[in-house]
């Protein structure tokens, strides 16, 4: 499971199809291995996040499957509820579900960085973006040398956009961008805050970027998947189609 974790947000093709192998012999080797099912969800998660799917429903199917089955091996452990709720929130859009398992995972672990990070971005989603800076903010406190900071960057990252502050989002944005260059969430989020902050120039810029990145990416697919909440999800593909994304 360690191996696997060392390779997992590289975003390079090889080691994350590698790291996807390794949860799974973790997994075969000790079947009741709770946080091991829980990385391994949180793969096919991110499969579906980094449009690295070319199997969308069954990977969809299978991080919830795992997530779940790694609730019930360990309801106690706050590193496998949090990966439960965010996989609630960000994959079935079931997001007071994803609050409530959150809330166990504090109740259970008030120092989990993994659940303070999990939880302000399911409460970005949702528009709160006060509550979600607050939360996020406490995870970077609790783990200043976090190897999730670009995660943790974008989250608060999206609480600034919904909250109408798009050079801070910015600003922080391109701090996610460079601790992790391959993590294509921040770079979607970074054209929108751009775009709203009025860089047209930028936006278009890193739209392109994006497009070398994913070269199918589509406003209308993203939109129908993305997990943020209206108002703010129409902002963020109003300003996608204005930087130059394709429909």
């Amino acid at each position: 499971m360690l191996r696997g974790l060392a390779l997992l947000h590289t975003f390079d093709s090889a080691e994350f199809s590698a790291a996807g192998g390794m949860f799974q012999r973790a997994i075969d080797l000790d079947p009741r291995y709770a946080q091991a099912y829980a990385h391994l969800a949180w793969w096919h998660n991110l499969r579906i996040g980094e449009a690295r799917s070319s199997t969308e429903t069954e990977d969809r199917a299978r991080a919830v499957d795992l997530s779940r089955r790694a609730v019930a091996l360990d309801p106690n452990d706050a590193l496998v509820l949090s990966v439960g709720g965010h996989i609630e929130s960000f994959l079935n859009k079931k997001y007071q579900v994803a609050l409530d398992m959150f809330g166990r995972a504090l109740a259970r672990n008030p120092s989990s960085a993994s659940a303070w990070a999990r939880s302000s971005t399911t409460l970005a989603y949702l528009g709160r973006g006060e509550e979600a800076l607050e939360r996020v903010r406490r995870a970077k406190r609790l783990s200043p040398y976090d190897p999730h900071e670009f995660a943790f960057c974008t989250t608060e990252g999206t609480a600034q956009l919904v909250l109408g502050r798009y050079a801070q989002a910015m600003d922080v944005l391109h701090e996610a961008r460079r601790l992790n260059p391959g993590y294509k969430a921040s770079l979607r989020l970074l054209i929108a805050a751009a775009e709203l902050a009025g860089d047209a120039e930028l936006a278009r810029q890193q739209a392109a970027e994006l497009l070398a990145l994913e070269p199918g990416f589509s406003v209308k697919r993203f939109g129908q998947w993305y997990a943020l909440q209206s108002p703010h999800l129409e902002q963020v593909l109003g300003a996608l189609r204005r930087a130059g994304l394709p429909e």
